[in-house]
């Protein structure tokens, strides 16, 4: 139409707020996908791998959007994992992480 003048398109910082919003939202999600690899016997020749796999992934996406508490946690039970410590020290910082998880994702769904 003439004459009708276009919004302007979102700021740097609108852009990178809802980002920040949506990566927060997608850790319940992150969570809940935690616990089932935590529930997985302890035999299960995969569990150890999903773990490493998703604490490595988790400990860069959480430090890239500021989270830096769950970040090192995540870090923590990479390494942990890498340098196959006992079962009850991972599972320790595995459980720990889903706890901070719980704390720092937001109730409801994204928006």
């Amino acid at each position: 139409m003439p004459g009708r003048v276009k919004p302007a398109p979102p700021s740097v910082e609108q852009r990178l707020a809802l980002l920040k919003r949506r990566y927060l939202a997608s850790l319940a999600e992150r969570r809940e996908f935690l616990d089932t690899v935590l529930a997985r016997p302890v035999d299960d020749p995969d569990r150890s791998k999903d773990l490493q796999t998703f604490a490595h992934k988790l400990a860069g996406s959480a430090a890239l959007h500021g989270l830096d508490q769950v970040s090192a946690s995540a870090r923590e039970l990479d390494l942990a994992l890498a340098a196959a410590e006992p079962e009850a020290v991972t599972m320790s910082l595995a459980r720990a992480l889903a706890l901070l998880l719980r704390e720092v994702s937001p109730q409801g769904p994204p928006p």
